[in-house]
C-alpha cells in the first residue's frame, strides 16, 4: 500500500512539473501579454469591432499591466497601438454612465454567458466579439469590412 501511495505521489509530482515547464515555455515563446480590459457601454448588445494600428486613434489606456479599450455606444473601438499577442487575462465590463461596472462572462455553449465569437475582424488589423445571449449571437450576422 505504501508503494502505491509513493508511486501516485511521484506521478502527480512529475505531471505537475511537466505542466509548469510546458506553460513556462509557452509564455517564453509567445510572450505574456499582461491583461486587457474591454469597457463596454452599459446595456450594449451586438457586435464590437476593434481596429488596431490606426494612426488617427488614441493609444489604449494603460493601467498597471492592463491595456484598457473603450467601446463606443455604436460598438466600435479604435487604437493606434497593435493588438496584444500572447497569453493574457481578458476582462469584459459593462460601464454605466454613473461609473458602476458589471463584469461580463465569456460564453460557454449551452451554459450561457455574455461574450461570444471573439475572432479576427472583417478587415485586417481588426478583432471582433459579440455581446449578448447565445441565441442572439447565433441569429446575428458577422459585420462586413468597409475597407
Amino acid at each position: 500500500m505504501k508503494r502505491v501511495v509513493l508511486a501516485v505521489t511521484f506521478t502527480l509530482g512529475v505531471t505537475a512539473i511537466c505542466l509548469i515547464v510546458i506553460m513556462g515555455l509557452g509564455v517564453l515563446l509567445q510572450g505574456a501579454g499582461g491583461a486587457e480590459v474591454w469597457e463596454i457601454p452599459g446595456g450594449y448588445r451586438g457586435w464590437v469591432v476593434a481596429e488596431f494600428n490606426r494612426a488617427h486613434c488614441p493609444d489604449a489606456r494603460v493601467t498597471g499591466s492592463s491595456w484598457v479599450y473603450s467601446v463606443s455606444p455604436s460598438g466600435q473601438a479604435c487604437t493606434s497601438g497593435p493588438s496584444r499577442k500572447g497569453w493574457m487575462y481578458t476582462r469584459y465590463d459593462y460601464v454605466f454612465s454613473d461609473g458602476t461596472r458589471t463584469p461580463l462572462s465569456v460564453g460557454v455553449w449551452g451554459r450561457g454567458g455574455d461574450i461570444w465569437g471573439r475572432s479576427g475582424g472583417p478587415g485586417p488589423q481588426q478583432e471582433m466579439f459579440f455581446v449578448g445571449t447565445e441565441s442572439s449571437f447565433l441569429a446575428s450576422s458577422r459585420p462586413q469590412s468597409h475597407e
